[in-house]
């Protein structure tokens, strides 16, 4: 008769001893030992001539037939960490950071995150956030309004379960606002694209996360007229095309994970002529309330870059982009566009003898209005930012702050008609020229750093450009107003200002930030005068430049230019052999040619040798994770809700964050057929506020038992039927998570008889 030794029995047995206890097994045969977790155990069963077998709580099992000399519990050093070990937090600006050593034991984990200021509760991240870099795992947090936040790593076990008692805390980070000084957000208070002013995702923000697996295949139903008629669209290219009729101006966040190549894209998804990924309106500028971010340090565009056209309220934020065809980023007849903390380096050799690094790295053509381009990094572009065609017939307001021009050549910017403020830029070793004004243009160049730029501003056709080979350009001239630049490490200056040719010179030198250009100061070529629009105090907007002598290390630093952490391409110039060169870089176009980034997937994604959570589309957005604040209760009726991968949730009463499915199977229920579900993941979070009392109703899917956690407490589905009832919740906040692995099909809460 064989005996059971259960773990209740072991419990009493081994009250009292301490956490790394384990049983010992000493083998007869061999002189070996096996140690074995008590987390690990299920069940010992006994037989007879000291026959035993292991049963482990995965499933597995061992069997001794009689090879052991003794059995005993032991305590042994425990080389299992307590808890995560927390590599590294940073906070950025509006964002922030965690990473952490993966654990053997852990499948996945679940990433949490709160705030100090407002004492507000853990709120997890969604899961496409939660990502795995092999030696490594990385949480970001996004839309953060400036304070101080903590996050918490939990591991799950291969149940999904958490395991508490591995978690980790952080400690508190520093989270910045961001510097939205600058045209682009004039007289705009409701904040531009998918963001408010206070860094926080606007109110119903749809958040989608694109990587190289899911470009061709998310989906998103669009509005597609005045009536609100929807259209579903798949693929990233083909739903921001969507946004073309100008009739959907639901805020969009379009989060790149990763590097997505051209190659990763089917047909259709990016434009033949520019091929990139297009936000266009054919209803004017028509508020389209669209951001282009990335996520982490290294989401990186490479092979195609972006065209922004005839739309308002775009911006285009912490994204890397590489050997992109034609302009990395080219923006027409657009208003209120803010693009800011983007790596541009080089693009696709061009025919022109002059496109060897690429046609232009940021260009803003035909009419465009109110943008401001601040903290980025270009890093040896040849052309670097054409800043208005000859079709320009004004009045155009335009920002360029705090970038950085890294060993480029050229256009810092160049500019056509325009009204221009050019403040707090790093010219790092320029071999061209720096800021260059043509037909009309009026120009404010203030408080920039020009080290090792031989000709820092020209004028078309007077001063230094009317000197030597005039290496700008053969336009009539415009006129810039120059004030508190400084010019560092240049033994070969050029620069012409007013007070040595009233005639001929490179720029008005204005003797304060306030100073009024004179009507009589004219350019050379066209008899253009300075608008004198910096001093407009209905048109300027506030800001407080810093001393030209702290650009270098502002924009170098950790908060400057460039993406999150300084992103996570590397590369050295050498200023005594790049300062004065405009030939391609050689070994900076190698390292860019062989550029990967070292992210492998998400936690428990297919593909890394399990089966997981897919990075999903169309979440709605409002919180750190993507998820919004619950909503206010409607009505007094049934308060139903049911799942598309399309479409989302379709009640906004309840707050979902989560992944869909189309391949669950079938559920029938109340003469209604579901074939969509929301998959109980570890990211998954339902959260609704009552006030008054309900009746709460789950229905899941056939081909799994049915389970849930509501508020933290356990529910199962006691008469195996797929549903489960809670039958009174009283008013309150509610949140349903996972307990196990199954998919819901459909909630209710009904009113109480």
């Amino acid at each position: 008769m064989k005996k059971m030794l259960t773990l209740a029995l072991l419990v009493v047995v081994l009250t009292g001893l301490q956490a790394n206890t384990k049983l010992r097994v000493d083998l007869r045969d061999t002189d070996s030992v096996e140690h074995f977790s008590l987390k690990e155990l299920e069940s010992i069963v006994f037989g007879e001539n000291n026959e035993f077998s292991i049963y482990f709580r995965q499933g597995d099992s061992l069997h001794f037939p009689g090879t052991a000399s003794a059995i005993q519990f032991v305590q042994e050093p425990d080389s299992t960490p307590n808890t995560i070990a927390i590599v590294s937090t940073e906070g950025w600006l509006e964002a922030a950071s965690v990473s952490w050593e993966p654990l053997e034991s852990a499948l996945s984990y679940r990433v949490y995150c709160k705030s100090q200021e407002t004492g507000s509760e853990y709120r997890p991240l969604d899961s496409p956030l939660i990502r795995n870099y092999g030696s490594y795992g990385r949480a970001d947090a996004i839309g953060l309004k400036a304070g101080y936040y903590r996050f918490k790593i939990v591991p799950l076990d291969r149940e999904g379960l958490e395991m508490d008692d591995f978690a980790a805390e952080s400690d508190f980070v520093e989270v910045r606002a961001h510097d939205r000084s600058g045209f682009a957000h004039h007289n705009l208070n409701e904040g531009i694209g998918a963001y408010k002013n206070d860094g926080s995702l606007k109110d119903n923000a749809v958040v989608f996360y694109v990587t190289k697996d899911n470009c061709n295949s998310i989906t998103h139903n669009v509005i597609i007229d005045s009536k609100g008629k929807t259209e579903t669209r798949t693929g990233i290219g083909k739903i921001l095309q969507g946004k073309q009729k100008g009739h959907d101006s639901t805020p969009w966040a379009v989060r790149f994970i990763g590097t997505i190549r051209t190659e990763d894209f089917e047909a259709g998804q990016l434009l033949s002529d520019q091929d990139g990924l297009q936000v266009k309106s054919d209803a004017g500028p028509a508020p389209l309330n669209v951001t282009l971010e990335g996520v982490g340090n290294d989401a990186t565009a490479y092979g195609w870059g972006l065209t922004l056209y005839r739309g308002s309220s775009i911006e285009v934020r912490n994204l890397g982009l590489m050997n992109f065809q034609e302009d990395g980023i080219s923006i027409k007849s657009s208003q209120h566009v803010w693009v800011h903390h983007c790596d541009i380096f080089y693009g696709s050799p061009g025919s022109a003898s002059d496109q060897n690094k690429g046609d232009g790295s940021l260009d803003l053509k035909d009419n465009c209005q109110y943008a401001t381009f601040s903290y980025n990094h270009f890093w040896d572009a040849g052309k670097a930012s054409l800043c208005g065609m000859t079709g320009e017939s004004g009045e155009n307001w335009i920002s360029y702050h705090h970038n950085w021009f890294d060993h480029s050549d050229s256009r810092h910017p160049r500019v056509r008609v325009m009204s221009v403020h050019v403040y707090n830029n790093f010219y790092d070793g320029i071999s061209k020229y720096g800021v260059g004004a043509t037909m009309g243009a009026s120009v404010f160049v203030e408080a920039n750093y020009f080290r090792n730029t031989k000709r820092p501003m020209m004028i078309s056709l007077q001063g230094t450009d009317a000197t030597g080979d005039g290496t700008f350009s053969g336009e009539n001239g415009g006129m810039i107003k120059s004030f508190g630049n400084v010019f560092a490490e240049t033994p070969n200056l050029q620069f012409i200002p007013h007070t040595q040719s009233a005639t001929s010179f490179d720029a008005y030198e204005a003797a304060s930030r306030q100073d009024s250009v004179p009507s009589s100061y004219k350019s050379l070529v066209g008899s253009h005068t300075y608008n004198n629009f910096d001093i407009n105090e209905a048109l300027m907007y506030t800001y407080s430049p810093h001393p030209a002598e702290e650009v270098p290390e502002i924009v170098c630093g950790q908060l400057g230019a460039g993406r999150m952490g300084k992103g996570d391409f590397t590369w050295s110039f050498d200023n005594s052999v790049d300062d004065a060169s405009y030939a391609v870089n050689e070994g900076l176009k190698a390292a860019i040619a062989s550029y990967s980034s070292n992210l492998i997937g998400f936690f428990g994604q297919a593909g890394n040798g399990e089966t997981g959570d897919d990075p999903g589309s169309g979440e709605t957005g409002g919180d750190p994770g993507g998820g919004g604040d619950p909503a206010e209760e409607p009505g007094n009726g049934d308060i139903v809700c049911t799942f598309s991968r399309s479409a989302g949730p379709s009640n906004d009463f309840f707050t979902v964050t989560g992944n869909y499915s189309n391949s669950k199977g079938t559920v029938n229920y109340k003469d209604s057929v579901y074939t969509e579900c929301l998959k109980m993941e570890s990211s998954t979070r339902i959260a609704f506020v009552l006030t008054d009392s309900r009746r709460l109703t789950l229905v899941f899917g056939p081909n799994e038992a049915a389970s849930m956690k509501l508020n933290g407490i356990a529910y199962t589905d006691e008469d195996n039927d797929k549903i489960i009832v809670v039958d009174r919740l009283e008013a309150g906040s509610y949140e349903i998570t996972k307990s196990g692995v199954c998919n819901l099909f459909y909630i209710a809460l009904s009113p109480l008889e």
